[in-house]
């Protein structure tokens, strides 16, 4: 679940016992999450219209400019080709 008023990504276990997951290094709102089929998270900025990519290993990169303001929602195809909603249009 992506917290929009602390920039964070919260897990959540079976039992619903939530911790913080990974922060948001821009500070931005973020909403559509997905994971690949290698385990990375990828998340995308409201404000910056940029997807995050948060690796295994808890290193956080910008995998893509969207190009959109407001990407929304995230997903990928059997292929690992990842499709970004744009919200604003």
């Amino acid at each position: 679940m992506a917290n929009n008023g602390t920039f964070t990504i919260l897990k959540f276990t079976p039992a619903g016992v939530g911790t913080t997951f990974a922060t948001n290094p821009l500070n931005t709102p973020l909403s559509g999450l997905a994971f690949d089929s290698a385990g990375n998270l990828y998340a995308s900025s409201n404000a910056k219209g940029e997807v995050l990519r948060y690796a295994p290993d808890g290193s956080v990169s910008v995998f893509a400019n969207a190009g959109v303001l407001g990407p929304t929602g995230l997903a990928f195809d059997k292929a690992g080709n990842l499709f970004v909603a744009d919200g604003n249009n």
